[in-house]
């Protein structure tokens, strides 16, 4: 009987949200991601559980040494809260305007953006992402107006 009530209060407690999550894969199109990984897709991979859903994109080999960039759109739900504690937790992380309700911009290492929007966190990262701020900036913006 206390099985039954611990999953019954699970239950109880889980986002009504991740039942529904936005899929990362139709956030944005092949077209759209192509200025980001420097050209035409090779690969698109889906991935995902009921508290994310993550698509990655990598580009088709470039050059002599086969050279792949790829790019990684996650979206999951949390709270604003939430959302604002982590990022503020990211080492050079700054905010960013007009990238729905919050974002932030993270430059060096990977280089990432975050945005939170309708009870949803997407987070854009890849290898171009920092050499091209605009274009990942318009990237998030076309994934925020699809949530």
């Amino acid at each position: 009987m206390r099985f039954v009530a611990v999953v019954l209060v699970a239950l109880a407690v889980t986002p009504v949200a991740s039942a529904a999550l936005p899929n990362a894969c139709t956030l944005i199109s092949n077209t759209q991601v192509a200025p980001l990984i420097g050209g035409k897709v090779g690969t698109r991979i889906e991935r995902g559980t009921s508290l994310y859903h993550t698509c990655t994109w990598t580009s088709v080999a470039r050059g002599h040494y086969g050279v792949h960039s790829v790019l990684t759109v996650s979206v999951g739900a949390e709270t604003k809260a939430q959302f604002v504690h982590g990022a503020e937790q990211i080492p050079g992380a700054h905010p960013v305007a007009g990238l729905g309700q919050v974002a932030f911009m993270q430059k060096g290492g990977r280089g990432s953006i975050s945005a939170w929007d309708k009870g949803y966190a997407v987070q854009i990262f890849g290898s171009l992402v920092q050499v091209y701020p605009s274009r990942a900036k318009g990237v998030a913006k076309l994934a925020v107006a699809h949530l």
